[in-house]
This record gives C-alpha cells, structure tokens and sequence, in this order.
C-alpha cells in the first residue's frame, strides 16, 4: 500500500508542478499581450489626433514661470 500511496503523491506534485508551470506561461502571456495592446492603445490616441502647433505654444507660455516679461504689470 505504501508504494501505492507513494505512486499517487509523486503524481500529484507532478501534475501541480505542471499546472503551476502552465499557470505562470499563460499570466506572463496575457500580461505581455494586455501590455502591448495599452501600448498600442496610447499610440493609436497619440497619432489620432495631434495637437495644433498654437495649442502647443499656449500651453508652453503657461508652464513659464510667474514673473514673464512679456506681461506688463498695471
């Protein structure tokens, strides 16, 4: 009996070592493809629609610093 049972749960940890293994490859696999597929996502939104050179330019004299000399204090 002891051989049996010995039999039985050498396969068991074989079968969930499998099973493990398996588990592991399809969770890299559907990471790696739900990473690509944001990636693309994001590329796809980026080249959709460019922003205009003036929005570009706008938003650039906004990130400047308060005192601009450009402005004149009234």
């Amino acid at each position: 009996h002891r051989a049996r049972r010995e039999f039985a749960a050498n396969q068991i940890r074989h079968r969930t070592r499998h099973l493990i293994h398996n588990l592991e490859d399809n969770v890299f696999t559907s990471l790696a493809t739900s990473s690509s597929q944001i990636i693309c996502k994001f590329k796809k939104t980026a080249n959709a629609a460019p922003v205009p050179r003036e929005r570009v330019a706008e938003h650039q004299t906004k990130q400047k610093p308060i005192n601009n000399p450009t402005k004149t204090n009234q």
